[in-house]
């Protein structure tokens, strides 16, 4: 919008699709593939911001039962496998006019997992918001310590990743870990299992508004910021 660009947050109940020249789509979640697919249909450009990252470790490394890591292994293999194998996920890239990865390790990724031509992808790293220069970080060590940390930030879920950080970090003696944001509705007992596991050395701050001083101050005092979900061992 401060580019003269005019952008809403699409909602389905009240927006139609034909009175907007492009469709950005955040993720690469199946559930986007009728959007697509419906813009695709009525001459509208489809954009995606895929933020996709699999391999085989995470079957065996993410949360959940036996069963399930297994279809995730299986699948792994299959797409290692066939590439072109059909999936939603891989109809949703291909149905997109321009892919934009965070990364050109995330763009091979997607070239390789899903047979998507590179030309169809663009890499546009991730922005940094200007309010987060030129911040005060003893705001955060006033209210928190003085201790260096690691700095995690996201909402409280297996896709996040919280759990594995933790248990990693507990394998460094003296290391402090400070996670900022609430557990999604659903995984509570994920929450309680990530506050066991990390009692005595993580230091959990319910969400923080974007604008929050507080949450700047973070940023700007944490020896290291660890992006979440992309967490593997």
């Amino acid at each position: 919008e401060k580019e003269g660009v005019r952008a809403d947050f699409f909602d389905l109940w009240r927006h139609r699709v034909e009175r907007y020249d492009l469709i950005h789509i955040f993720g690469s979640v199946k559930d986007c593939l009728g959007l697509a697919e419906t813009a695709k249909s009525r001459k509208v450009a489809v954009t995606i911001s895929p933020v996709l990252w699999s391999d085989f470790r995470r079957a065996f490394l993410a949360d959940g039962s036996w069963k399930e890591k297994s279809v995730l292994a299986l699948r792994h293999l299959a797409k290692a496998a066939c590439p072109a194998f059909p999936s939603q996920r891989r109809k949703l890239l291909l149905c997109a006019d321009l892919i934009f990865p965070n990364s050109e390790i995330e763009k091979r990724h997607i070239a390789r997992y899903f047979a998507v031509p590179a030309e169809k992808m663009r890499v546009v790293y991730n922005g940094v918001d200007p309010i987060f220069q030129d911040v005060d970080a003893s705001l955060f060590r006033k209210t928190y310590g003085d201790q260096p940390f690691i700095l995690g930030v996201g909402r409280i879920e297996p896709r996040k990743n919280q759990l594995n950080l933790i248990k990693a970090i507990k394998c460094l003696p003296g290391t402090r870990l400070v996670l900022i944001g609430s557990p999604v509705s659903g995984y509570e007992t994920y929450f309680e299992q990530c506050q066991t596991v990390g009692k005595g050395f993580t230091t959990f701050i319910p969400t923080l508004k974007h604008e929050d001083p507080l949450l700047r101050s973070a940023y700007a005092s944490c020896a290291l910021f660890v992006l979440q979900g992309w967490f593997e061992t």
